[in-house]
């Protein structure tokens, strides 16, 4: 069975089809379900549990796993080294918003994507948590290196950064009456507010090197 867990960890009921994509669950184990929109580091207290109805004093911590897109993530679990969920003792992981991982199987040809980096339904990604009987789970590893001073300091770094606008939709191919085309096309998909064309790049261009004449002349 499959349940939800908002973030407050309230359950609601949840029906799932066996279907192939899916052939990540298993059907003999019980999972909560809860709703990520924003990326960071997110902590699952042992009251959320208890609240949200996971009976985890029964649960041993090193059986606990968390999925999403059908892949299990590595957690951190606080204590679970001696086989027990305590009331101090918590699970944390970092999480993602959902993108636009998925949409491709909506067009005939996956490389039509017009942004990946955007769903164009919902940005809202559901992770999963169950437990099994192996004490083998993906976990992450803690750092104990503190001794920072022992390794020399670089002296740069690179950092990319990618500003994707969502604000608008283009919808693609369209037929010669100007309707969008039944299929879902090449050019479809979350965008900027705007497209500058050549000419209006070239003018934009103009103005601000004119405007900048003016500023040294002044």
């Amino acid at each position: 069975m499959i349940r939800k867990i908002l973030l407050s960890l309230i359950l609601l009921p949840l029906i799932v089809t066996a279907q192939q994509a899916n052939s990540w669950i298993d059907y003999t184990q019980s999972y909560f379900k809860f709703p990520i929109i924003n990326d960071g580091v997110y902590r699952i207290t042992y009251l959320q549990l208890i609240n949200a109805g996971v009976n985890i004093t029964n649960i041993d911590p090193r059986s606990i796993q968390i999925f999403v897109k059908g892949t299990e993530q590595p957690i951190y679990i606080e204590g679970e080294s001696d086989g027990t969920f305590d009331g101090n003792d918590f699970i944390e992981l970092y999480c993602e918003h959902n993108d636009g991982w998925y949409d491709h199987k909506l067009y005939s040809d996956s490389a039509h994507v017009f942004n990946p980096h955007y769903s164009m339904f919902t940005d809202t990604a559901f992770y999963f948590l169950t437990w099994n009987n192996s004490s083998s789970n993906k976990r992450m590893v803690s750092e104990v290196d503190l001794n920072f001073n022992a390794y020399p300091l670089s002296p740069y770094f690179w950092n990319e950064e990618k500003r994707i606008g969502n604000k608008s939709f283009n919808v693609g191919q369209t037929t010669i009456v100007g309707f969008a085309v039944p299929e879902y096309s090449d050019g479809e998909g979350c965008m900027s507010h705007r497209f500058l064309v050549k000419n209006q790049l070239l003018k934009l261009c103009k103005h601000l090197t004119r405007k900048q004449e003016l500023l040294m002349d002044g």
